[in-house]
């Protein structure tokens, strides 16, 4: 977390007195959640879609 704080406050310094950082850890919790959702899409995907070319499967890291 202190390095993620340190790379918005050296990256964004005009953003840094709008509470920058407070509004991005907001938004922790929203993308954990869609990143599980997209998992398990995907997952299920996994059995309809045959991935043999290979390149989606890694994309998506599905590969067996």
């Amino acid at each position: 977390m202190q390095a993620l704080q340190s790379q918005i406050e050296i990256n964004h310094r005009s953003e840094v007195g709008t509470s920058l950082f407070p509004k991005l850890l907001m938004m922790v919790s929203p993308l954990r959640e869609l990143n599980s959702e997209q998992r398990r899409v995907l997952t299920n995907l996994k059995g309809q879609i045959d991935f043999a070319e290979g390149l989606l499967a890694e994309i998506f890291d599905l590969t067996e």
